[in-house]
C-alpha cells in the first residue's frame, strides 16, 4: 500500500511540475502602460504607435515570444505572437482607431500566460538593437547607400536596403518587421520610376536580379511577373536573402514619393506588400496599384492594368508570346471601380481586417481572414 500511494504522489509532483513548466509570465498590459485595462483593452488619446511598437519589442526581444502572423494598415495593426514549443502559449496585440475615432490597443492572452506587474513603459527606455543611439547599422544613420545608378555610371543615393527611416534604428524608430513607412519629404527619386510615377522598373530592371521565369494575367486585372525560388523559406526552395531583395524593391517604390504602402500582411507561409499609388497622376483608387508577395517559396509582383505598367513590359510580352493587357486610352470606361463598401481598403469593416473578433479568437462571422465580404478583398466592384 506504501509503495502505492509513494507511486501516486511521485505521478502528482510530475504532473504538477510539467504544469508549471509551461506557466509563462508577462508585464501586466494595465501595469505597464499605467492606465486602466479591463482584461482585453486599453483606451489612448491619440494612436498609440510608439506604445504598440514598444510592447511588442519587449515581448519579442526579452520574452522570446515570436510573430506567426501580422498586419498593418494606416490605423489598423495587429501582431499574433507565440511562446516557441509552449502550448496555449498565443499571444495577441493590437493598436486601431475605431469608426467613432477611439484610439486604443487591444490584448489577448493564451491560457499559460500569467500577468504580473514586470515592466513599466517609457518612451525614452534604451533599444535591445542600437543600444539607444537610435542609428541604423545598415546605413550608420545616413538614411541611404550609395550605388552605381541603373544605365549609367553616376553614383547615386538609393534607400538603406536594412529599411529605416531617415537612419534611425528599425526596432526602436518603425517596430520590428513592420511595413516601411512614406515619408512626407524627399532628398531624392530614385531611378526607378517615370511618367509621373505610373511606369516603374521591374525587379530583375532594379535589382539585376534572374529574369522573371512567367507572366500571366490575375483575375482582378493585373498582369503578374512570377519569380522560382525569390519567396519565404518554405519546402527547401525559397530564399530570405532573394526575398529581402524583393522588400528593398517595396523600399525603393515608397522613396520615390510616388507610392506608399497601403496594406501589410505576414502569415505563416506568405508575406504580401500592398503598394499605392500617391503620385499627381489621376487613376483609379483602390487597395492597390503594385502588389509583392511572397508563396511557399517564390514570389510574384502584381502591377493593376489600370494604372501603372512595368517599364520592361512590351518586351516580356512578345518573349512569352502574350497579348498586350493594357486598357485603350481612347475607352473612357474604367476597367476598375472602388468598392462601396470598403472603399477600396479591402478589410472586413466588422472585424477591421483581423479576421477574429478579437475576444474569444473565432473567426469572424461576417468575412473570410479579414477581407471585405463584399469584393472578397479586391477593393474593388
Amino acid at each position: 500500500m506504501k509503495k502505492i500511494f509513494a507511486i501516486l504522489f511521485m505521478l502528482t509532483m510530475l504532473f504538477s511540475a510539467s504544469a508549471l513548466a509551461e506557466e509563462v509570465i508577462l508585464p501586466d498590459p494595465g501595469y505597464y502602460f499605467g492606465r486602466s485595462y479591463d482584461g482585453y483593452m486599453i483606451e489612448f488619446d491619440e494612436y498609440p504607435k510608439a506604445e504598440f511598437d514598444a510592447y511588442t519589442t519587449l515581448l519579442i526581444n526579452k520574452y522570446g515570444l515570436e510573430i506567426t502572423d501580422a498586419h498593418s494598415g494606416k490605423y489598423d495593426e495587429f501582431f499574433f505572437m507565440k511562446i516557441p514549443g509552449v502550448e496555449n502559449s498565443k499571444v495577441f496585440v493590437s493598436c486601431f482607431q475605431d469608426s467613432e475615432g477611439v484610439f486604443g490597443m487591444e490584448f489577448d492572452f493564451g491560457k499559460s500566460i500569467t500577468l504580473s506587474a514586470l515592466e513599466v513603459y517609457t518612451a525614452s527606455a534604451e533599444c535591445a538593437i542600437c543600444g539607444g543611439d537610435a542609428v541604423c547599422d545598415t546605413c550608420g544613420g545616413k538614411g541611404y547607400l550609395e550605388m552605381t545608378a541603373y544605365g549609367s555610371k553616376d553614383t547615386v543615393r538609393v534607400a538603406c536596403t536594412g529599411g529605416c527611416t531617415e537612419g534611425k534604428c528599425l526596432a526602436c524608430g518603425a517596430g520590428i518587421d513592420l511595413p516601411i513607412p512614406a515619408q512626407d519629404t524627399k532628398t531624392y527619386t530614385p531611378p526607378i520610376v517615370g511618367n509621373d510615377g505610373l511606369i516603374v522598373m521591374s525587379p530583375e530592371q532594379y535589382l539585376e536580379i534572374e529574369p522573371c521565369n512567367q507572366i500571366t494575367i490575375s483575375d482582378d486585372a493585373c498582369y503578374v511577373y512570377h519569380y522560382d525560388k525569390c519567396g519565404r523559406e518554405w519546402s527547401g526552395r525559397g530564399s530570405n536573402e532573394k526575398w529581402a531583395m524583393m522588400e528593398s524593391y517595396v523600399q525603393a517604390l515608397v522613396d520615390s514619393g510616388y507610392y506608399e504602402v497601403s496594406d501589410y500582411e505576414q502569415g505563416s507561409y506568405a508575406t504580401i506588400w500592398c503598394i499605392r499609388y500617391i503620385g499627381p497622376a489621376e487613376t483609379i483608387t483602390g487597395g492597390y496599384d503594385i502588389q509583392v508577395k511572397s508563396y511557399g517559396g517564390r514570389c510574384s509582383v502584381y502591377y493593376r492594368i489600370a494604372t501603372v505598367s512595368a517599364d520592361d513590359l512590351q518586351e516580356k510580352l512578345i518573349y512569352f508570346n502574350m497579348d498586350d493587357p493594357t486598357p485603350d486610352p481612347d475607352d473612357p470606361s474604367p476597367i476598375l471601380e472602388t468598392c462601396d463598401v470598403c472603399n477600396g481598403d479591402r478589410k472586413c469593416r466588422y472585424c477591421r481586417g483581423k479576421g477574429t473578433d478579437g475576444i474569444t479568437g473565432r473567426d469572424c462571422a461576417v468575412c473570410d481572414r479579414g477581407k471585405c465580404p463584399a469584393c472578397g478583398g479586391s477593393g474593388h466592384k
